[in-house]
């Protein structure tokens, strides 16, 4: 029975990471129309290198080939569309080597795992390379080759810099023409939360509830002085945060089942993430906000299990 129950959970899981892969290449081809060959090469090495390790680990620490979850390939996907096209190749290659030789293979697996492991990968080459995972061309210079270096939002956000929507114009935020990661794109990533709303209802939950808080905390703590509408767009379209949402928050290793309590870890990894990003000491601190909330999150909920099993024996004792 726990056999069976354990096969049922590897089938969930890999439909998901299906799903979640579909979607990295719906965000793979605004990346490569604004990037060129820039970014299917570092794609390339991110997704090559997650394969590769995925493969030599499984055959050596379990004698089997662990590739059937998907989780490499997606992992190798989701940590290449947080980095510029400019980075260099071993960047992204560190980065997926960690996720699954520190993360997913000693822990047993995606299944398992006490953190989404390319979170973990990009946190780590944020903290070993940050010049260069936050050094960003501008955008349609990488595809000409020229490499003319920009400033994301996420950047700009960070130095409080008192920014309009104009110049910075709206369609070119939403579409993803401006410096910053390869999956920057929120006009596909709305498609991608739409696709996940019809596909997956639970894993949106946990979504919805990040996004609330990370708007919410937009609205009232703006870091411009441009009006609540520019801060909103702004904070949700910067950086890897609307990324994160779709992609980090809905891990079914990390994720609590039940709705309501997938609801709260998801507006507690909200605030999480706006607090890192306002006082952080790198530009976009997402993936440390995910890292914390996988971490404390277990603690967080056997804490209100304890509360809730003491409730009902006062009540008892009141009665009696």
């Amino acid at each position: 029975m726990a056999e069976q129950n354990k096969k049922t959970l590897i089938e969930k899981n890999r439909s998901l990471f299906a799903d979640c892969i579909l979607m990295l290449i719906a965000l793979c081809i605004p990346a490569v129309y604004y990037c060129g060959h820039r970014a299917v090469l570092v794609l390339l090495a991110s997704v090559g290198t997650a394969v590769f390790c995925d493969l030599v680990g499984g055959l050596l620490f379990y004698n089997k080939i662990l590739l059937r979850d998907l989780c490499a390939i997606f992992t190798g996907l989701a940590v290449g569309l947080m980095l510029p096209a400019t980075v260099p190749y071993y960047v992204p290659a560190l980065a997926c080597a960690f996720a699954i030789f520190v993360v997913k293979i000693p822990f047993g697996g995606s299944l398992t795992s006490p953190v989404v492991p390319a979170a973990a990968g990009f946190a780590f080459v944020t903290v070993c390379f940050p010049s260069q995972v936050f050094s960003f061309p501008t955008s349609g210079t990488t595809a000409t080759g020229q490499f003319v270096s920009g400033t994301s939002l996420a950047g700009m956000l960070q130095k409080s810099s008192s920014m309009h929507l104009e110049p910075i114009s709206v369609s070119d935020i939403l579409t993803g023409s401006v410096s910053g990661p390869l999956g920057t794109c929120a006009v596909v990533l709305l498609g991608c939360l739409v696709f996940l709303l019809i596909r997956r209802p639970r894993s949106f939950i946990s979504t919805f509830g990040f996004m609330v808080a990370c708007s919410v905390m937009a609205l009232l703590f703006p870091r411009v002085n441009t009006g609540a509408l520019a801060s909103l767009i702004l904070e949700l379209c910067s950086g890897s945060l609307f990324f994160a949402a779709v992609f980090f928050i809905t891990d079914p290793a990390t994720c609590p089942r039940q709705p309501s309590r997938a609801l709260f870890y998801g507006i507690y990894a909200g605030v999480l993430c706006m607090v890192s990003r306002y006082y952080g000491i790198y530009e976009e601190s997402v993936c440390f906000a995910v890292i914390i909330a996988n971490c404390s999150w277990p603690a967080i909920s056997n804490a209100v299990d304890r509360i809730a099993r003491k409730r009902p024996d006062k009540k008892k004792k009141e009665a009696q």
